[in-house]
């Protein structure tokens, strides 16, 4: 979780990126529900954004890995679908705006409940069998 609080402290140069993505969620979540299939892709840039500022190769290579399993391997019920990307969009977007605002202990916080979340919506929505 340091990468969060670390993540506040970078230069201007790292703050565009940062900024661009919590501009995309928020056109993400403003627009219709059919937007929300374009998740995926957006779920993966913030992973890698937050990772990234870890500072750990092993990370960067894990999180595209992760991706790749997570959102095209698993079999996902679509039921809710819609619901859980906008969830998960509203949560990253807490995270991104604390970490934009210098809160790194907030954006630590929102990322744990985010990687909450995430872990109940994955044992609750993959076709297991």
């Amino acid at each position: 979780m340091r990468s969060c609080r670390g993540a506040t402290a970078r230069s201007g140069a790292t703050r565009r990126p940062r900024a661009a993505l919590a501009e995309a969620h928020r056109r993400l979540l403003s627009g219709p529900e059919a937007g929300l299939a374009e998740f995926p892709a957006l779920d993966a840039q913030f992973h890698a954004l937050v990772c990234g500022a870890a500072g750990n190769r092993f990370f960067d290579e894990f999180i595209q890995r992760i991706s790749i399993i997570v959102h095209y391997h698993y079999q996902w019920r679509k039921d809710d679908e819609f619901a859980r990307n906008r969830g998960a969009a509203e949560e990253h977007l807490k995270v991104l705006d604390a970490i934009l605002e210098g809160r790194g202990e907030e954006a630590v916080r929102h990322f744990a409940d985010h990687l909450a979340t995430a872990r109940g919506n994955l044992l609750r929505s993959v076709a297991w069998d």
